[in-house]
């Protein structure tokens, strides 16, 4: 008989292995440094503003901490009338300024935007993205006028895509900027440049107030509710606050619907009362009951 081939257990068990497949590596480039989303940028932004404004505090409390002792002591020191001549001074006049002027430099700074804000918020605009909608309110609160308006003609466009289902996207302060947004009249002075004050107001916050209006017919509750009424029940002057006007009454029927809406839902998902409690699961009472009534031997 001829002989068969010896084939070894390892090589046998090889035979019925499965191939294993080694998905290939992208190269990674060193030294290529990869752009953050626009809305990571705005964020990181606002953290890093609201960590400079806290430093800020501390640093203008410890001024203070620092500087009502020693002019304490050289009150008490000097007298009153050598203390009000040593303020009073061209040197004591010039430290104040020096030293006020310093204060608002480090206010400004402190709330100023940072490079690539502007070219984020551009880019949320473009990306069309209703997600975005809170992180382009928080951005409002950066002192940079480009960008607030560039901020302001996003949320233009974002806001009345908004739909029911996208009310959780909107935290209690941002719902709070939106109403107050509303809560400013178009024509009051308080809200105008110094060169518009008598110049009816800029089309950018007429159409501002219409996306609100556009998104809480919506999305609202009812802390828009008052604002929405005022608007509806306000008169019109201009042909802006006309179309806010409109807006609002349009907005107003929309807005209550949703609420009683909310409301019966609410309703729907709420623990049952102490007096439901009280007759549905009561003890039982204590009267006496006859033995022969419970156990009574059967009739034959």
């Amino acid at each position: 008989m001829p002989l068969q081939p010896l084939v070894s257990q390892t090589e046998e068990r090889s035979s019925y292995a499965a191939p294993v497949v080694i998905d290939e590596v992208a190269p990674t480039h060193v030294g290529v440094k990869v752009a953050a989303a626009p809305d990571v940028v705005l964020r990181e932004q606002l953290q890093q503003r609201n960590i400079r404004v806290r430093r800020l505090a501390i640093g203008f409390y410890g001024y203070l901490g620092v500087t009502l002792p020693i002019s304490i002591g050289l009150h008490h020191r000097l007298g009153q009338e050598r203390f009000a001549e040593l303020i009073s001074s061209p040197a004591g006049i010039t430290t104040s300024v020096l030293v006020w002027s310093l204060w608002g430099i480090a206010i400004g700074f402190a709330m100023k935007s940072r490079r690539g804000a502007r070219e984020a918020v551009e880019s949320l605009k473009q990306a069309a993205d209703v997600s975005s909608i809170g992180v382009l309110l928080d951005s409002l609160s950066l002192d940079d006028a480009v960008m607030k308006r560039y901020a302001i003609d996003a949320l233009i466009d974002l806001l009345p895509l908004l739909q029911p289902e996208d009310a959780g996207r909107l935290s209690t302060i941002h719902r709070a900027r939106l109403c107050s947004v509303l809560g400013r009249r178009l024509e009051s002075p308080l809200y105008k440049d110094i060169a518009a004050v008598f110049k009816p107001a800029e089309q950018r916050r007429v159409n501002l107030q219409l996306a609100i209006l556009k998104a809480f017919s919506q999305v609202g509750d009812e802390r828009a509710l008052s604002h929405v009424k005022n608007l509806a029940i306000s008169t019109a002057h201009t042909d802006g606050e006309q179309q806010v006007r409109s807006a609002a009454i349009e907005c107003l029927p929309l807005l209550q619907a949703r609420i009683v809406s909310l409301s019966a839902t609410n309703s729907l998902l709420r623990p049952s009362s102490a007096m439901d409690l009280e007759y549905l699961v009561r003890p039982a009472t204590h009267a006496p009951v006859a033995t022969e009534d419970l156990l009574r031997p059967a009739e034959v």
